[in-house]
C-alpha cells in the first residue's frame, strides 16, 4: 500500500496603525489576515495485495482546499482632562471559512463514483464600541457594546446584542494604603455581561448540508453510478 498526502499552506497578517495629523488623539487601526491550506492525497494498493474482491488493486485520489480570511478595523479616541482620562473605541471585523474537497473513488473498480463535498461558507460580522473612563488613576468605569451576526443560524435569529459594564476601584492608590509596605496592589472590582456562542456542532447548525449515501443507496445505469445526496437534519430556530 502506498499513501501519500501534500499540504501547501499560506498565510499572513498586515496591520495599519495611523494617527491622524490634525487630531493626534484620533487613531485609525486596520487589520487584515488570510489562511490558505491546500492538500491531496494519493491511496493505492497493488494488484498483488491478496483479496476476496475480483477487482485486484485499486487507488484514490483526494483533495481540500479550506480558506480564513480577516478584516477588522476601528478607531480608539483618547482624552485627558487633568484627573480625567477618557478613551472610546468603535469598530467592524469581517471572517469568513470556507471549505471544499472532492474524493475521485476507485480507479480500478468501474462501479465507483466521484464525490465531492463543499460546506456553506461561514461568515462572522461583529460591530463593537468601548467607553472608558478614569478618574484619578483611581476610579475606573468600562462600557462595551457588540452586535454579532453568523450565518450558521437562520435569519431571525442571526444577529445577537452582547452589552457589557463594569467598574473598579484601586484601593491601594489611596492615601490611606499608598504607602503600605505590606498591601502592593489591591483592586476592587464588579462587572456585568452578556456573552453568546454561536460555533455550534456541525448536525445542529441551520445551514444545509448534504452527505453522501453508501453503497446500498447507489443507482446504477449501464456502467455509470449515480450517487445519491443526503440532506443532513437541521435547526431553524437555533440562536444565540
Amino acid at each position: 500500500t502506498n499513501n501519500l498526502g501534500d499540504s501547501n499552506r499560506s498565510y499572513g497578517n498586515i496591520n495599519f496603525d495611523y494617527k491622524f495629523h490634525f487630531l493626534p488623539e484620533l487613531r485609525a487601526v486596520v487589520n487584515i489576515g488570510y489562511d490558505n491550506i491546500k492538500a491531496k492525497t494519493i491511496n493505492s494498493s497493488s494488484t498483488l495485495v491478496a483479496t476476496n474482491d475480483d477487482v485486484k488493486g485499486n487507488s484514490s485520489l483526494g483533495f481540500q482546499k479550506r480558506t480564513n480570511e480577516l478584516l477588522d478595523g476601528y478607531l480608539t479616541y483618547n482624552k485627558e482632562f487633568d484627573k480625567f482620562r477618557t478613551e472610546f473605541t468603535a469598530g467592524y471585523s469581517y471572517q469568513r471559512f470556507t471549505n471544499e474537497g472532492d474524493n475521485t473513488g476507485n480507479k480500478r473498480d468501474p462501479l465507483s463514483f466521484p464525490s465531492t463535498f463543499a460546506d456553506p461558507d461561514v461568515v462572522l460580522i461583529g460591530y463593537f464600541g468601548r467607553a472608558n473612563f478614569t478618574l484619578s488613576d483611581k476610579y475606573l468605569v468600562t462600557l462595551t457594546y457588540r452586535r454579532d451576526g453568523t450565518s450558521r443560524f437562520s435569519e431571525k435569529n442571526r444577529w445577537g446584542d452582547f452589552p457589557a459594564a463594569a467598574v473598579a476601584w484601586n484601593i491601594s492608590d489611596e492615601d490611606f494604603l499608598k504607602d503600605s509596605n505590606v498591601i502592593s496592589n489591591l483592586k476592587l472590582r464588579a462587572g456585568y455581561g452578556i456573552t453568546g456562542q454561536q460555533d455550534v456542532g456541525e448536525k445542529d447548525v441551520f445551514l444545509n448540508r448534504y452527505r453522501a449515501g453508501d453503497q446500498n443507496s447507489q443507482y446504477q445505469f449501464d456502467n455509470v453510478v449515480i450517487q445519491s445526496l443526503i440532506a443532513s437534519e437541521i435547526n431553524p430556530d437555533l440562536k444565540w
